[in-house]
């Protein structure tokens, strides 16, 4: 088993897709492994999901992405994503 298979079988049953979900499925499908993502709501993304009211996006959860958030950032990392550019609001405040 030091390969992580049990028997040889390669396939992994992960429930829920959120952040750590989702993390842990794109981990074992590069290693390899047949993976699948069960989701009990319509959606993914859990507490980091969205709701859309009116084509404006608004977080499901509060949440932070500090840069101690290690696995977000990877996972932004590993999708090609910037922090810049996808992963930070401009404020719309005027400071005087």
């Amino acid at each position: 088993m030091a390969d992580g298979r049990v028997n040889g079988d390669r396939s992994v049953t992960i429930v829920g897709a959120g952040i750590a979900g989702m993390t842990a499925a794109l981990r074992l499908l590069e290693a390899g492994f047949d993976v699948t993502v069960l989701e009990r709501a319509d959606t993914i993304g859990g507490k980091f999901g969205a709701v859309n009211a009116g084509g404006v996006f608004h977080e499901h959860a509060y949440h932070f992405l500090a840069d101690w958030c290690l696995n977000f950032w990877d996972l932004v990392r590993r999708l090609n994503l910037s922090k810049a550019e996808q992963c930070t609001r401009v404020s719309s405040r005027r400071t005087t």
